[in-house]
């Protein structure tokens, strides 16, 4: 250094260069043991070879490439970074000491809001590290987050001086581990159970030996995935959860998504998951107990307690056009203004009187509307839909709608002779007529309303021809859409064909497949069962 950079003073310069280092952090120091130092190194795979079907994620903590991969967004502004290292350096341990561990889960009433899910882990019988974990409520109970829990519990308790190779028959944990690089540079916000996923990841990142993944087929007398699923199933009679946790060290736990991996369509979707998660601590008093109604009409109805989750999700279905949509949507906000809404104390006194229902004079919410109003049309249409669904001749018998099973129309739950699986033809057809029917009751109310400002009633003439226009619309809608020139919105003829079986006009003189033909019409006129040409 002195000849070369001509310092009088070298020895003095690198003893305050190493003052200086010394000021650093061990995340930030060069002269610390780094885990790129060791991570890299790549151990024999023992018995866990590719011949095998086995693989090994890729679990690195070392962000490599341009200086860009460096930056995050929508970081957790709670989580303060850590400055640490993670202690990840193997110990002395011989790689061919290994253990080959199965885990699984099991869900009874899977996606429903009385879900209640377990995981296993079974390495022999009678190892003493199997395990059955009985999943807390704090976490979304499903098959998958019991996968999920089964593999973190896995990677925390096998012994960390052993080199792990872990079977599962999830595809869903293969994909997570294989695809965790991916999944944390998206910063988890479109990741299925995030919270729980960062945490698996850093469950495998914590352990200092190498780890291998390989898929099994399930239920096919692999002894290892049986004893899993067995354990997984015993997890399920626990009065007990067990405590999962989701908070990994500071060390291993990363925030936000890479700024160089955004795309504008992903970095629109963590903001909608952001947006959705601050609307859900303080969501509206009104859509809850919409969510309750749906809740319990469901419950009472079909015989399970759908989640919110899967309510929002049958509102968002595909055999509900836009207007259904936004319709079931606002109804289930109760966004609409009608009823209450008009009665606020900023309301003038002529606006206020919108609230009562001129020929009942009683409060005008949509529940009146829809299920009660004595206007004509609502009782007309409710029985013209009652006689469609009876000449279906399902065992499900019909029930007048209630609020919370218009909101609910695609939870629907019928079986069929067999009583051992919903009946796909029944289920479309009791969504289509209880969304459709309540759509055009709204329709034809805001007619009679705003048109004739509520001075007449609408004729049952009209109301009749209404629903069979409407009826015979969506019947037409669906054999036109069973072409293939819909292309990925295509709905199969056998789809079709079960959900209006029983229902057509003359159809013993129709083709097996009349999907192709015009005029199909629904066998019914609300007087004498005759179909309308």
């Amino acid at each position: 250094m002195k000849t070369e950079r001509q310092c009088p003073h070298p020895h003095g310069c690198i003893r305050q260069a190493r003052k200086l280092l010394a000021t650093l952090p061990p995340k930030w120091n060069p002269c610390s043991r780094l885990p790129e130092d060791y991570q890299n190194i790549d151990y024999a795979p023992g018995i866990f070879t590719k011949a095998e079907g086995w693989s090994k994620p890729d679990l690195k903590v070392t962000t490599t490439g341009e200086l860009s991969e460096i930056f995050r967004i929508f970081t957790d502004g709670d989580s303060k970074p850590s400055n640490d290292l993670p202690k990840l350096e193997p110990p002395t341990w011989d790689p061919d000491e290994n253990i080959t561990v199965a885990t699984d889960g099991s869900c009874n009433n899977n996606g429903e809001q009385n879900a209640k899910a377990g995981a296993g882990v079974f390495i022999s019988e009678g190892h003493p590290d199997n395990r059955a974990i009985r999943l807390p409520n704090y976490l979304k109970n499903s098959n998958q987050t019991g996968e999920l829990v089964g593999s973190q519990i896995a990677a925390i308790t096998i012994n960390p001086k052993l080199t792990l190779g872990l079977e599962t028959d999830s595809m869903h944990v293969i994909n997570t581990l294989k695809n965790a690089k991916k999944i944390e540079d998206e910063g988890y916000e479109n990741t299925p159970n995030g919270e729980l996923v960062r945490s698996v990841i850093a469950s495998f990142r914590g352990r200092k030996t190498p780890m291998y993944v390989k898929w099994v087929k399930g239920h096919a007398g692999h002894e290892r995935n049986e004893g899993a699923d067995k354990m997984a199933r015993e997890a399920l009679e626990k009065n007990k959860v067990s405590f999962i946790n989701l908070n990994p060290p500071n060390t291993l736990k990363i925030t936000g998504a890479k700024l160089s991996k955004l795309t504008q369509s992903k970095a629109y979707k963590a903001i909608m998951n952001i947006k959705e998660k601050e609307k859900n601590k303080n969501s509206r008093r009104r859509t809850e107990i919409s969510i309750m109604r749906v809740q319990n009409c469901v419950e009472d109805r079909f015989g399970y307690i759908p989640t919110q989750d899967r309510i929002w999700a049958s509102i968002r279905n595909k055999d509900h056009d836009r207007k259904i949509r936004d319709f079931l949507w606002k109804v289930a906000h109760d966004a609409y203004w009608t009823g209450t809404h008009w009665l606020r104390a900023s309301m003038p006194q002529t606006l206020q009187e919108r609230a009562i229902c001129k020929g009942c004079d009683e409060i005008e919410d949509m529940e009146h509307i829809l299920t009660k109003c004595e206007m004509p049309g609502q009782r007309l249409l409710w029985e013209l839909a009652e006689q469609l669904w009876k000449k279906k001749k399902s065992s499900f018998e019909w029930g007048k709608p209630a609020i919370g099973d218009i909101i609910g129309g695609g939870m629907a739950r019928i079986y069929g002779k067999k009583k051992d699986k919903p009946h796909p033809g029944q289920n479309r057809l009791w969504k289509i007529i209880i969304t459709e029917t309540a759509y055009l009751i709204w329709t034809l109310r805001c007619k009679r309303v705003i048109e004739y400002e509520g001075a007449r009633a609408l004729p049952e003439s009209e109301i009749q021809s209404s629903w069979i226009k409407m009826i015979n619309n969506r019947l037409d809608l669906d054999c036109r859409m069973t072409r293939p020139s819909c292309g990925s919105k295509m709905i199969s003829k056998r789809l079709v064909i079960a959900t209006w079986q029983g229902t057509l006009h003359k159809e013993d003189s129709l083709p097996r497949d009349w999907t192709t033909i015009h005029g199909v019409l629904v066998g019914i006129t609300g007087e004498n069962n005759e179909g309308v040409g």
